[in-house]
């Protein structure tokens, strides 16, 4: 009851002052936004007086379309109008004259892309089809605004019609031939866009339009000449639906390379499960391994089978067979060798055994076939890598601090003098036991501190390396990990100094900027922040910052692709880290993406 007096009192006091009400929270959108007391307010309002108070009422369609007429007279270039009028129109059932209108306001309007798709809209709302997909082509044929520059192209509105257009043709079940032209149509917006390439082959293929998917595999491959993954699964797979295993099969194996992107190995295992031929395929290459010790590419394809059955033990044994088949023949190792099993096994988490390729092809002369860095750098760069991603694995390197505690704890396992000194330095009763929850809980911080060691003499001997801003990156945050905040200021004020394009820039700055309120610097922090804004501002040429702009985690390092067993399936799982959009092309029964 008080409540209700309450509110009482205040409409009285509303209607006292001579207050209007607006009740425009039920009305549909393009209602909502009409401004107050404007005169278009005028021409879709009436004021009612009730009791204390006046309120405005939407006006019936055949009292706003008349005002709204007289509007349009008067401004007949105001394309805000005719958007009101045929809305009003569509309440009143006039059909023919809101297609009218909405065509109307496309001529007016100066954003044609967005007045194209309320013209489709209209047509949706109709369950017109054609001219839907018509009005969305339309759409899509306008040049990208520039509010959309830094936006990539599934986030721009042209971009999105013809995702809509798809989806029309699908949901009212419309002819091949329309499917086929939107995507004609979507290449030619983006031509340097592969993911709409690669779907239009997809779907030439699904409905057997085998010439037509052959061409469009030419003008891909020539397109991005670079891509070393679709071509071969395309190809791969129009032989398949022809067909044409046999020829699928040989494609593969001609174009098979020991280091073979991940979405090859699947697709080719798919393959291979799907034509029953693992096995021989498997028997072929253990010949080719065992015979011939520098077939190294053979012992690969061997590894990657394997794994992909989730036997990972048979993997790791096939380059170790390898590997004591070239040694028993006194057989030296090329650099691509060593690169090659050192991959492999980093692919595959088994890191130490990577370690140890990767520290013998630091020590190697030579180049890389297809690769413009010396061994050296490669190597020790991964070494890096390993020892800031992975600092927990049984990697030995670093430990040797703990070299004197093993040797007391493990030699004098009696009561004795030496023992008892350890046990009280280790606070426990059991020497060894002690020693292993040190080394355990060391370990990470030596392989840290000896990345950082390498990282240096990386620097000095390779001061243009590639990989130097990320494993700085990954360094700055072990720094972060052991809370150092000087050596998080200085290696980050480094960073910055030396890599002025990197993309780890902004995490990097952010981190630094936890550092110096940790110290309570407020001066030093805010500096950095104004440093900041001022330089991202610079780089968007004025737009609106956002978060996606902001860069990569600092503790993020690139890494080959890890797998891992499923123990569900027996097969390998990618790991769940970030990885670049995949270009998949599903073939019926045959796994190619």
């Amino acid at each position: 009851m008080r409540s209700f007096r309450k509110g009482l009192l205040v409409c009285t006091a509303l209607g006292v002052c001579g207050c209007v009400f607006e009740a425009k929270a039920g009305l549909p959108a393009w209602v909502q936004t009409v401004a107050g007391g404007s005169a278009i307010e005028a021409a879709l309002f009436r004021v009612m007086d009730v009791p204390g108070l006046s309120v405005l009422y939407p006006r019936p369609p055949a009292e706003a379309v008349p005002a709204l007429n007289e509007m349009v007279r008067k401004t007949p270039a105001d394309a805000q109008l005719y958007v009101l009028k045929a809305h009003a129109e569509e309440e009143a059932l006039d059909f023919a004259g809101a297609e009218k209108d909405w065509k109307l306001a496309v001529g007016h309007a100066q954003d044609v892309a967005v007045a194209e798709t309320q013209l489709a809209d209209f047509y949706h709302r109709r369950l017109l089809a054609k001219e839907e997909i018509d009005a969305l082509l339309r759409a899509a044929r306008v040049a990208s605004p520039a509010s959309e520059r830094f936006q990539s192209a599934e986030k721009q509105q042209a971009w999105k019609s013809f995702e809509r257009v798809l989806d029309v043709v699908k949901d009212e079940a419309l002819p091949d031939d329309v499917s086929v032209e939107t995507y004609k149509a979507w290449v030619g917006r983006y031509p340097s866009e592969p993911t709409v390439r690669a779907a239009f082959v997809n779907l030439l293929l699904e409905q057997k339009r085998f010439d037509e998917a052959k061409g469009a595999i030419a003008a891909y491959i020539s397109a991005f000449p670079k891509d070393e993954v679709f071509p071969v699964q395309a190809q791969a797979a129009l032989a398949y639906k022809q067909g044409s295993t046999a020829e699928a099969l040989s494609l593969y194996d001609r174009s098979y390379q020991p280091l073979w992107p991940q979405e090859l190995i699947k697709s080719y295992y798919g393959l291979l499960v799907e034509t029953h031929g693992v096995r021989r395929a498997l028997a072929a290459q253990q010949a080719k391994s065992v015979s011939d010790p520098s077939e190294y590419a053979a012992a690969a394809r061997v590894f990657e089978i394997e794994l992909q059955q989730g036997r990972s033990d048979a993997a790791t044994r096939t380059l170790a067979e390898y590997r004591l088949a070239k040694d028993a023949k006194k057989l030296a190792w090329s650099a691509d060798e060593l690169y090659t099993f050192a991959v492999l096994l980093d692919r595959a988490g088994m890191f130490a055994d990577a370690a140890r390729y990767y520290f013998a092809l630091a020590g190697t002369d030579g180049k890389l076939a297809g690769n413009a860095e010396t061994p050296q750098q490669v190597g020790m760069a991964s070494l890096v890598r390993i020892l800031l991603s992975q600092p927990d694995q049984a990697i030995n390197l670093g430990a040797g601090n703990l070299a004197m505690y093993k040797d007391v704890a493990t030699i004098d396992q009696g009561p004795g003098y030496w023992n008892g000194i350890l046990s009280l330095w280790l606070n426990s009763d059991d020497p060894a036991a002690a020693f292993r929850d040190e080394e355990q809980r060391a370990v990470p911080y030596f392989h840290r501190a000896k990345a950082a060691e390498l990282l240096a003499v990386m620097d000095q001997r390779f001061p243009s390396a590639g990989e130097g801003p990320e494993l700085h990156a990954a360094l700055i945050q072990a720094y972060v990990t052991y809370g150092d905040d000087a050596a998080v200021l200085k290696e980050g004020t480094s960073f910055r100094a030396k890599y002025p394009d990197a993309p780890q820039r902004v995490p990097i700055a952010l981190t630094m900027a936890d550092a110096y309120e940790r110290k309570l610097d407020t001066a030093a922090e805010f500096a950095l922040y104004e440093g900041l804004l001022t330089e991202l501002a610079a780089k968007s040429m004025g737009m609106p910052l956002t978060a996606a702009g902001a860069g990569a985690p600092v503790a993020k390092v690139a890494a080959p692709v890890r797998q891992e067993e499923d123990g569900e399936s027996g097969g390998v799982a990618e790991d769940a880290s970030p990885k670049p959009v995949e270009v998949a092309l599903p073939v019926g029964a045959l796994p190619v993406g």
